[in-house]
């Protein structure tokens, strides 16, 4: 969903109230050749804003512990075995629930992450133990957020709101979106959210531009010699897992398709756009061209 909302500079500001710089994105790799890399600086991270929760690199040789419960994505091909069924070949994208009093439904599996949980995370008995949102006909195309156009691929894996999706949990929320061209905005410090990108396919050219100069540009501070450092461009690829600060400014773009993730679960009314802000730098310094900070322009409507 986005909310277009005014943004009031002044104490009541939620990012305002601290001018502190928000904290840098972590890039980690889950998959691929760089496995592993990244992981031990982002749970150092996450444990700091969100106690209880962590996330695990592993295969299907080594589950998570006993009494331990988690949500595991697939970064490639797998194997699932339910109660009393057979067994059904996995691919990217494929997401499975494990409860703390469950045993592992992964028979194979090389290149799994998994979210471990808080003991006070629910988890509905309803939400099934496998979801694959590219099969599952309970999970449709729901354009909103960095996906808008009518025809996003965007679909709600865990939700918050029973109205947006079938499988609603509280204390994370996740959605498989292809991104193309996302509005610029952030997640407050005092309310928002800290976000996650599991990449899972990226064409070439994809990218996730991000600043941590929130308050600089929604205060109109932005000096002409801070231009140049004001916003930062990382190129996705396949098995990036990206911790998104709350206050940091992020945008994606480029086709990926991503898992997003949100702990500790998507809030409504706290995605503040960014867009008019960095295209008044742009006008206040004449950058045009190569040199125009970039932005977001959404698609005319008939």
């Amino acid at each position: 969903m986005i909310l277009f909302a005014t943004v009031l500079l002044s104490a009541n500001c939620p990012l305002l109230q601290d001018a502190a710089l928000p904290p840098d994105v972590v890039v980690a790799h889950v998959s691929g050749s760089k496995r592993g890399e990244g992981v031990a600086e982002l749970n150092e991270r996450l444990g700091q804003v969100a106690p209880g929760y962590s996330v695990v690199v592993h295969d299907a040789s080594s589950p998570l512990p006993p009494g331990a419960q988690g949500v595991t994505f697939l970064q490639g091909e797998g194997e699932f075995v339910g109660e009393g069924s057979q067994p059904l070949s996995l691919r990217i994208g494929d997401m499975v629930i494990h409860r703390s009093d469950g045993p592992s439904s992964i028979r194979t599996g090389d290149e799994l992450v998994s979210f471990v949980l808080p003991t006070d995370v629910m988890i509905d008995p309803d939400i099934p133990t496998l979801i694959r949102p590219d099969f599952d006909p309970r999970l449709t195309d729901r354009p909103g957020g960095c996906a808008t156009d009518p025809g996003a691929y965007r679909r709600l894996l865990l939700t918050w709101n029973p109205e947006r999706g079938p499988y609603v949990l509280h204390g994370f929320n996740c959605h498989r979106v292809r991104i193309d061209d996302s509005f610029s905005h952030y997640h407050p410090v005092e309310g928002g959210f800290d976000e996650f990108y599991l990449v899972q396919e990226a064409p070439a050219g994809a990218r996730l531009i991000v600043s941590r100069r929130t308050s600089e540009l929604l205060a109109g501070a932005v000096e002409a010699g801070d231009v140049d450092e004001l916003i930062r461009s990382i190129p996705l690829e396949a098995g990036q897992l990206i911790l998104i600060p709350r206050g940091v400014t992020h945008r994606g773009l480029g086709g990926a398709v991503i898992q997003v993730l949100a702990i500790p679960g998507f809030l409504p009314g706290q995605e503040i756009p960014m867009d008019e802000a960095i295209r008044k730098v742009n006008g206040r310094f004449a950058l045009i061209g190569d040199r125009a900070l970039p932005v977001h322009d959404p698609a005319p409507k008939d």
